[in-house]
């Protein structure tokens, strides 16, 4: 059985133009990075989580991951958790 460790990358686009970029597979401290940029200072929060590689149905190697842009800090905290929950990547794997 692997272990679940999906990396989650995010790149947050604040009011003055300034970009921070976090990458990391430690879902607690993606959190605590998060939390210390004021979401008032935010304009949008991208967020990319990578699962790994799958085969999809021509046999082909591909990445499997979930993208999205969010707008507020809690539309972002609720896809980190939908994302990063064991029962989306087997659902993404084709595993019950």
């Amino acid at each position: 059985m692997t272990k679940f460790s999906p990396k989650f990358k995010l790149k947050i686009f604040t009011n003055d133009g300034e970009v921070l970029s976090i990458v990391t597979k430690k879902k607690r401290r993606f959190l605590a990075e998060i939390q210390a940029v004021p979401s008032a200072e935010v304009a949008k929060y991208v967020l990319s989580v990578t699962y790994g590689t799958i085969t999809n149905v021509h046999g082909e190697q591909v990445t499997a991951k979930n993208e999205g842009e969010y707008t507020t800090l809690g539309e972002l905290l609720f896809a980190v958790r939908i994302l990063s929950d064991p029962a989306e990547v087997r659902a993404i794997k084709g595993k019950p």
